[in-house]
Parts: C-alpha cells; sequence; structure tokens
C-alpha cells in the first residue's frame, strides 16, 4: 500500500499475514511454515497461500523463487524467465532435463540451502570442511558435485538422515521440509 501524506496526522501500517487454511496448529511443520511467512511474502513463490499444500512436494520453479525472496534478489529481476534467474543466480544446473516443473530432489535443496548459508554469510561453500564424520549409507547415490553440500547440511543438521542412515538423495521434497530446511538455514545465519 502506498500512502501520500499531506500533512501530519494518524497513519496505519498494514501487514500481510497468510493463514492457509491447511495448516493445523498441531501440524509438525506448522511453526516453521508460519515463521517463514511472517518474514517473507511468500505468495509470488506458492500461489495465493489460502492454501499451502505442505505434502506436495516442491517444483525447482518454486525453490528458484524462494531463493531469490530471501536473499533479497527479487527486486533486481523483473520481467525474466525462471530458467533465465537460474542462471543469473547459479541455479542453471537444476533446470536441466524436466526444466522448472519437474520435482527438486534432496541433494538439490542441500546444495540451495549452502547457496543460501553462503549469500547470508559471505563464506566460500568449497572451503567450507564438515566438523565431523557423516556416514550415509546411500553416499553412492550422492551426485558427486552434491556431496558437499550434502554433508554441510547434515554437519550443520540442517536436514537430516533417515532410517538406517540414508540421505535418499534423488527422492523429492515436500513443501513443508523445505520450509523448515529454509527456517534452520536461516536460525543459523541470524536472519530469523
Amino acid at each position: 500500500a502506498l500512502f501520500n501524506t499531506i500533512k501530519t496526522g494518524e497513519y496505519a501500517v498494514l501487514v500481510f499475514e497468510a493463514a492457509p487454511i491447511d495448516i493445523p496448529d498441531d501440524y509438525s511443520y506448522s511453526g516453521d511454515i508460519k515463521t517463514l511467512m511472517s518474514k517473507y511474502d511468500l505468495r509470488d513463490v506458492f500461489g495465493n497461500l489460502e492454501s499451502f499444500y505442505p505434502e506436495e512436494n516442491v517444483k525447482v520453479k518454486e525453490v528458484i523463487l524462494l531463493y531469490e525472496k530471501v536473499t533479497s534478489k527479487d527486486g533486481g529481476s523483473p520481467g525474466i524467465s525462471i530458467g533465465q534467474k537460474a542462471e543469473k543466480y547459479g541455479l542453471k544446473s537444476l533446470v536441466g532435463v524436466g526444466g522448472v516443473t519437474r520435482d527438486i530432489s534432496r541433494q538439490e535443496i542441500a546444495f540451495i540451502i549452502m547457496k543460501v548459508y553462503s549469500e547470508k554469510t559471505g563464506a566460500n561453500t568449497q572451503s567450507l570442511v564438515p566438523n565431523r564424520y557423516i556416514y550415509i549409507s546411500d553416499e553412492k547415490d550422492i551426485t558427486d558435485n552434491f556431496l558437499k553440500p550434502v554433508l554441510l547440511v547434515l554437519d550443520m543438521e540442517v536436514m537430516g538422515l533417515g532410517e538406517e542412515s540414508r540421505f535418499k538423495p534423488k527422492n523429492p521434497v515436500t513443501r513443508a521440509e523445505l520450509v523448515e530446511s529454509f527456517v534452520k538455514i536461516l536460525e543459523i545465519t541470524k536472519e530469523i
């Protein structure tokens, strides 16, 4: 909203607050979803937010738009396509086969999370080393260029391993899981 003030007086500040009807208070990801929505206007990422569809798989397009939003790059690229944004932000490898409408994988989310970390802290993630040894039983399934980001997000406890120490790198990620990971990395960088 834009107010043109002519003289002194009382003014109101209006704040958008999304309250999706499909996120009950007792939902395990409810707090993270509300935290991220209170910090960022996610309507241009996930739609009008009347419903959030937390169990729906995340698309490449949504992750690129969320990355743009949390790194404050969304004001500088009006009118360019998602593919052009991906190239501009160093995320071109995500577009690849299947384009921007395919489900994004866990290993790709690890990569994005470390890009956010790098953007927020100025750290070069290539020079970071995990503080501990992390055993991943399905490590052979992780694509080589995603191994380091996976190890780093596990070390930072932004993402976790499942049963039998499996990361399941090629499995899709739900919106709720994505939000949980983004909130964790933004807490580490003191953005939330």
